[in-house]
C-alpha cells in the first residue's frame, strides 16, 4: 500500500524490513517519527495548496532525519504535483538533495544543489546551509565545507552553533597540514584565519607535542573570543597531559632474523630514521631498545622491556605473537602492535593495532568509487587467499552502500586471464547470439563481439606484471571505456613509464611515502637501504610507528582528530584499530599522478 494514498485515507505503515537487533531507542525515534509524519500528512489531506504542500515538506523532512528513507520518495511526488511556491520549489529540490546525500548518492546531491536557487528567508537560508555543507564534506571538498559552516555561524542558535562548531573542526581535521597553513596565511577573515591557524598548529606533522603545545597556547592568548577559543577542542585541550605523559623510554620488538627479519629489520630501520631526523632537529626524544622476537617469546620480552624501563612497547610484529600480547590479563604499559588481531578478537585496553592491511585499501576503493557515482561493479582478482581476503572486503564496504558486485572472477596463470576476462563480460554470449541469427536467417551478418552493458566501473586487485596484461584486455575486450580502480599493489612504487603506460588510466590508493615527497623520505633514501624498494613500505610504517608513540590517547580521546603520517592520515576509531586514509593516484603516461580525494563537482 503507497504511504501517499492520501485520499482513501490510508495509514501510514512502519517498514517491512527492521534492523538487526534494534535497540529500544531507535525503535521508539522510529515509531515517534512514523507517527508525526502521519499527522502532518493526514492534515494534508484536508488542506489546499499552498499549505498542503507544506505539510507534505515537513512529513519528508520528519522521515529523512529519521532515516526512514524508503517513505520519503513518493511523499516527494505528490509535493511536485501540487502548486508550489518559489519558497515550496526549493524547499522540494533541497530535500531531494537531502534524500541523495542519506543514500549516499553524492553525485546527485552535489547537482541538486547546484541548481537549487537563492533561498528566500533566514531559516531556508540556514537550512540550505547546513545541507550544502554537508554535501560538500561527503564529496571529500571540506575546505568547503568548513567555509561554509563558517558564513552560517551568525544564523544560528546558540545550541545550534555549538553543534556547527563541532563540525567545522572535523571538517578542519580532515584537511593537510600543507593546504591548512597555506588557507592560514591567505585568509583575510578573522573568524576562517583562526580556525584555519589552529587547525594548522594541531596537523603539522613535524612538530613535537611541546611546540604544538606552546603554539596553542599562544594561539589562545590570540584569539580568546574565538569559538574554539571559548570551546576549546579536545585534542587541544589534551595537550598539556600528552606533553605530561608522553614515554621517555620506548622499547620495539620485531624480528631480526628468520622469515621475517627483513621485514622487522626495515621496521626498526623506519623507526630509529624518524628517531634520529627528531633529535636532529631539536625534539625531546625518549631511550630506545631493540628486542629481537624471531627467538624470544614477546610475552617473556615484553616484561624485560618494563623491567628495562620502557612505558611503552612497540610490536610485535607476526600476527600470533599480536595476539599473545592482547591475551595478557594485564598490560602495566600500553601496546602499539605492528599487525592486527583477527576481526572477531577485540583489543584488550590500551592495546592499540597498526599495520598496512591491504583490506582497508580496498574499503577506500569502494568508498571512492561510490562517492563518484559508480554502482555496478566488476571485481577481478588473484586465486588464493590474498586475493579473496582484498576481495571479500570491497564486497563487503561495497553490498553495505547499495552497490551490486554484477560481476567477478579470478584468474590464476598469465596464461588464463584471456579467457576470464572474456568470461566476465560475457563476450562468449554475444558471440553465441550472432551464431544464432545466423542459423534463423540462413546467412552470415555483419557481426562485432560485444561486452555487458551492466556495468560501470572495475575494481581490479592485481600487482603490477598481472595488472600490466589485464588493462589492455579490457580494452581489447570493448570494456576500455570502463573506470578501473584498485590497490596500492598495482604499482612498483618505482617510476617505471614505459612499463606502466598499459596501467595509463586506472586510480589507485596508496601512503604518501610513495607518492608524494616527505623531509624524512628524501633524508633516509639517500642514506638507508630499505627506505626504497620492496620493504619501503615497512620502513614507512617504522617511521610512523615513532611518531604516533605520544599521540595515542591522543588520536584515542578524538576519533575525528588524524595525524598526518607516510602512511597516510592516521586515526584511532574506538576499537583502537588505527585506520589509515590513503592518498589517490592516476597512471597518465606511465607515472602516477596525485588526484585531489574531492568528488567532482562545483558547488
Amino acid at each position: 500500500m503507497g504511504l501517499l494514498a492520501l485520499a482513501s485515507g490510508c495509514q501510514v505503515t512502519a517498514p517491512a524490513y527492521e534492523p538487526t537487533s534494534p535497540t529500544l531507542t531507535a525503535r521508539e525515534l522510529s515509531r515517534d517519527a512514523m507517527a508525526e509524519a502521519q499527522e502532518f500528512i493526514t492534515k494534508a489531506k484536508l488542506a489546499h495548496s499552498p499549505e498542503k504542500a507544506d505539510y507534505l515538506i515537513r512529513a519528508a523532512q520528519i522521515l529523512i532525519e529519521a532515516e526512514l528513507h524508503e517513505l520519503v520518495p513518493e511523499i516527494l511526488t505528490a509535493t511536485a504535483r501540487e502548486a508550489l511556491t518559489i519558497s515550496q520549489q526549493l524547499d522540494l529540490r533541497l530535500l531531494k538533495a537531502e534524500l541523495a546525500l542519506a543514500q549516499g548518492n553524492i553525485q546527485t546531491a552535489l547537482m541538486l544543489m547546484e541548481r537549487l536557487g537563492a533561498p528566500t528567508h533566514p531559516a531556508q537560508q540556514r537550512a540550505v546551509g547546513l545541507v550544502r555543507a554537508q554535501v560538500l564534506g561527503s564529496a571529500g571538498n571540506h575546505v568547503a565545507a568548513a567555509r561554509e559552516r563558517m558564513n552560517l555561524s551568525p544564523l544560528l542558535t546558540a545550541q545550534q552553533r555549538e553543534a556547527n562548531d563541532d563540525a567545522i573542526w572535523r571538517e578542519l581535521q580532515a584537511i593537510p597540514w600543507t593546504v591548512l597553513e597555506r588557507l592560514a596565511n591567505d585568509s583575510t577573515e578573522a573568524l576562517e584565519r583562526g580556525w584555519f591557524e589552529l587547525a594548522a598548529i594541531m596537523a603539522e606533522p613535524y612538530s613535537e607535542l611541546e611546540d604544538q603545545l606552546a603554539l596553542s597556547q599562544r594561539w589562545l592568548a590570540r584569539w580568546s573570543r574565538h569559538p574554539a577559543a571559548r570551546r576549546i577542542p579536545a585534542s587541544v585541550a589534551s595537550l598539556p597531559g600528552l606533553v605530561e605523559r608522553r614515554p621517555n623510554h620506548v622499547a620495539l620488538l620485531v624480528p631480526l632474523e628468520g622469515n621475517l627479519g627483513a621485514a622487522g629489520q626495515a621496521i626498526r630501520d623506519g623507526f630509529m630514521a624518524a628517531h634520529y631526523f627528531a633529535f636532529g632537529n631539536g625534539a625531546i626524544t625518549p631511550e630506545l631498545r631493540v628486542y629481537d622476537t624471531s627467538r624470544v617469546d614477546p610475552v617473556t620480552l615484553y616484561y624485560e622491556a618494563i623491567s628495562a624501563g620502557a612505558q611503552l612497547v612497540v610490536g610485535p610484529l607476526e600476527k600470533s605473537k599480536v595476539g599473545a600480547l592482547n591475551a595478557l590479563a594485564e598490560r602495566p604499559v600500553p601496546v602499539l602492535a605492528l599487525n592486527y588481531l583477527p576481526v572477531t578478537e577485540a583489543a584488550g585496553e590500551r592495546f592499540y593495532q597498526f599495520g598496512l592491511a591491504a583490506e582497508d585499501e580496498a574499503e577506500q576503493v569502494g568508498l571512492r568509487a561510490w562517492r563518484e557515482g559508480h554502482r555496478n561493479a566488476l571485481v577481478l582478482y588473484p586465486q588464493g587467499e590474498w586475493g579473496e581476503r582484498v576481495s571479500g572486503s570491497f564486497a563487503a564496504t561495497w553490498l553495505e552502500l547499495g552497490g551490486d558486485i554484477t560481476a567477478s572472477s579470478s584468474f590464476g596463470e598469465l596464461s588464463t586471464l584471456d579467457e576470464r576476462v572474456a568470461n566476465a563480460l560475457l563476450i562468449a554470449d554475444s558471440e553465441l547470439r550472432a551464431n544464432r541469427i545466423s542459423r534463423i536467417l540462413g546467412q552470415e551478418p555483419e557481426f562485432y563481439p560485444r561486452r555487458r552493458k551492466d556495468l560501470d566501473f572495475v575494481f581490479l586487485i592485481a600487482r603490477p606484471v598481472a595488472a600490466r596484461v589485464l588493462k589492455p584486455m579490457l580494452a581489447f575486450y570493448f570494456a576500455g571505456d570502463l573506470p578501473v580502480y584498485s590497490t596500492s599493489h598495482v604499482y612498483t612504487g618505482t617510476t617505471a613509464t614505459s612499463q606502466d603506460s598499459d596501467l595509463n588510466g586506472i586510480k589507485f590508493c596508496d601512503m604518501p611515502w610513495r607518492i608524494a615527497d616527505d623531509p624524512i623520505k628524501a633524508q633516509a633514501q639517500a642514506g638507508l637501504r630499505g627506505a626504497a624498494g620492496n620493504l619501503s613500505t615497512l620502513f614507512a610504517l617504522g617511521v610512523d610507528a615513532y611518531r604516533l608513540h605520544p599521540r595515542l590517547d591522543q588520536l584515542l580521546a578524538d576519533p575525528d582528530s588524524r595525524y598526518y603520517g607516510v602512511t597516510g592520515a592516521l586515526r584511532i576509531p574506538k576499537d583502537q584499530r588505527i585506520k589509515r586514509g590513503l592518498m589517490w593516484a592516476q597512471f597518465i603516461e606511465g607515472r602516477p599522478e596525485v588526484m585531489p580525494m574531492v568528488v567532482s563537482g562545483r558547488l
